[in-house]
């Protein structure tokens, strides 16, 4: 497993914890819950394998419910989404149910 794939996968345990119990959560405190030593703009990779792995299953975008401490919205959005409509398809997934993604899915 790569250093990215570990990341993304444990971005993914931290925000359908999150989702789940209707929380967002800033890009500076996922950094620091999943031990990412660089600053908080440098998960932005990270989530796009999220992202991007969502994308490819259908299912909804985690990566909404991550915002910037200042504004309280994502820092980057897919042209077209409305991203409140979307934080509250994501709180209403059940995504314990969810078959998890293996790490090599978000290469």
């Amino acid at each position: 497993m790569t250093p990215e794939q570990r990341r993304a996968t444990k971005i993914w345990q931290v925000l359908i914890a999150r989702a789940s119990n209707r929380q967002t959560i800033t890009y500076g405190e996922l950094a620091i819950l999943i031990g990412r030593e660089i600053a908080a703009r440098g998960i932005g990779p990270d989530l796009g394998r999220v992202q991007a792995f969502r994308s490819r299953r259908g299912i909804s975008d985690l990566t909404v419910t991550v915002v910037a401490s200042e504004s309280g919205k994502p820092r980057k959005v897919t042209l077209g989404v409305d991203v409140d409509r979307e934080r509250q398809r994501v709180f209403k997934t059940k995504w314990f149910a969810v078959e998890p993604p293996q790490p090599e899915e978000f290469a």
